[in-house]
């Protein structure tokens, strides 16, 4: 394991680093406690350390306190050093942030159980940590498609908007409906349905940048989130997931089915404010705009303020 060790005394760390390299461990050393403090500010900040109580520039319950005001960082389990042994001086360091505390001059061996101690703690923290980020995966992810599910969308399109409109930056969404669904469920049945659904999101993934969303907002709809485009570009990319949809039949068993889309875009300009319920209402009558038209093709509209949508156009496929 890494271990960060902060002692401001040469000799000392010089043992101390001896003593966990030849325990097998990987050692940081940091020569005070501000040293200390830019070592856990990195990304790949030890999890375990061991710190002097006293040392310039921040000493070792100043390092504790930093580290533990930390938000959304993860657990380090620290053991603090020091010649002050009265249980005050425990209680002070625990209440401070220490997991663990010994006083020097301290056995090598007891320093090496407590170092396993506290190495035992952080692997169950880390297996925690990969549980709760595999059930928060579970929570926002559909079971059938494996993008985002309605809540977990909805709640990405509202963080976009907010940084939209705090950044000044433009954003598109886009809301899409397979086209004759039912049918395909009603005469192929609901596996080949499922398989249909399961295509389309791998197809709209695959249309997707890193930093684009998607989601099934419900049924056989999808939300695709693509920030940053122009006025311009909007009808575009709304005709570039058409056809990503529609280009090639989808095999679903031994079948071949020609499936496709009918989309409902809009474009949000720069700094102007929106809510969830308003983008998707709009979004939603120009898909059934597009559905009514004659499916397979893209409505989409631009609007530069939320009393004002501007710009509307129609661009037509092959409609079924």
């Amino acid at each position: 394991m890494k271990i960060l060790i902060a002692e401001d005394d040469a000799v000392s760390r010089r043992i101390l680093e001896a003593y966990l390299r030849k325990w097998g461990h990987d050692v940081v050393v940091a020569k005070d406690g501000a040293e200390a403090w830019n070592q856990f500010q990195r990304e790949d900040a030890p999890r375990l350390a061991v710190l002097d109580w006293m040392m310039p520039e921040l000493d070792g319950l100043q390092v504790c306190s930093k580290v533990r005001a930390r938000e959304h960082a993860p657990f380090t389990y620290i053991l603090l050093l020091t010649a002050k042994g009265e249980t005050d001086d425990i209680v002070t360091a625990l209440d401070a942030g220490a997991d663990d505390y010994l006083t020097k001059p301290y056995n090598a061996m007891e320093l090496r159980s407590r170092i396993g101690a506290g190495e035992r703690i952080v692997r169950l923290h880390e297996q925690l940590e990969t549980a709760n980020a595999a059930l928060k995966r579970l929570a926002q992810t559909d079971f059938l498609t494996q993008v985002y599910n309605r809540s977990a969308i909805v709640h990405r399109l509202e963080e976009e908007l907010s940084r939209s409109a705090r950044s000044k930056a433009p954003l598109a969404v886009y809301l899409l409906d397979v086209d004759h669904f039912k049918q395909i469920n009603d005469n192929f049945g609901h596996a080949a349905g499922d398989q249909a659904l399961i295509e389309v999101a791998r197809r709209l993934k695959e249309q997707c940048r890193n930093y684009d969303v998607t989601g099934r907002y419900g049924g056989e709809e999808f939300v695709v989130i693509v920030p940053g485009p122009t006025r311009q570009e909007v009808e575009a990319i709304g005709e570039r997931i058409r056809m990503a949809i529609s280009r090639t039949q989808i095999s679903a068993d031994d079948l071949e089915l020609g499936v496709t889309v009918s989309v409902g875009g809009i474009w949000i300009g720069a700094g102007a404010m929106a809510s969830v319920d308003v983008v998707l209402k709009r979004a939603d009558e120009l898909l059934y705009e597009a559905k009514r038209s004659g499916r397979n093709r893209v409505i989409a509209a631009g609007w530069d303020d939320p009393s004002d949508f501007l710009a509307e156009t129609a661009h037509s496929g092959s409609g079924i």
